[in-house]
């Protein structure tokens, strides 16, 4: 059974459905077009993931996990979840928050390099006092396998 090794929760804004995943190298780099023109719920660049909510959203609470190998994982528990692999070519991680702005060195994992990286999104539900909810995403990372 795979450890968790590292771990933090951030309050990030969700600004036009949007927030981002930013390996400190890559910032300044071309971002990946828009999800939803891919069809997608996240697109990737090198060193850069980001999210986009299927509904507007105030803000998102950020599960960031570093793991010694795969962790227990219940995608019945979230709306969308995904596995990709990506190089983090300093492992320092910041979030784009879009016009927001940056939020520098947010997370940082033990070393760069490859990683397999598991996403996840659950939307927020509206309700009468807060029309646009809050959502949840979590992004659990472990040492992928050499190529």
């Amino acid at each position: 059974m795979a450890k968790l090794i590292d771990g933090k929760e951030l309050n990030v804004i969700v600004d036009y459905r949007l927030v981002g995943l930013v390996d400190e190298a890559s910032d300044g780099e071309p971002k990946p077009p828009s999800p939803g023109s891919l069809g997608r719920w996240f697109a990737t660049a090198p060193g850069n993931i980001y999210f986009e909510s299927p509904i507007p959203a105030s803000g998102a609470n950020m599960r960031l996990e570093t793991w010694d190998g795969p962790a227990e994982f219940d995608a019945s528990a979230w709306d969308r979840s995904d596995e990709i692999v990506m190089d983090m070519p300093t492992g320092v991680l910041g979030i784009d928050e879009i016009t927001a702005g940056a939020m520098a060195a947010a997370y940082e994992l033990p070393y760069p390099g490859r990683w397999r990286i598991r996403l996840a999104w659950l939307d927020g539900i509206a309700t009468d006092s807060q029309p646009l909810p809050e959502a949840s995403a979590l992004v659990q990372f472990w040492q992928a396998e050499p190529e």
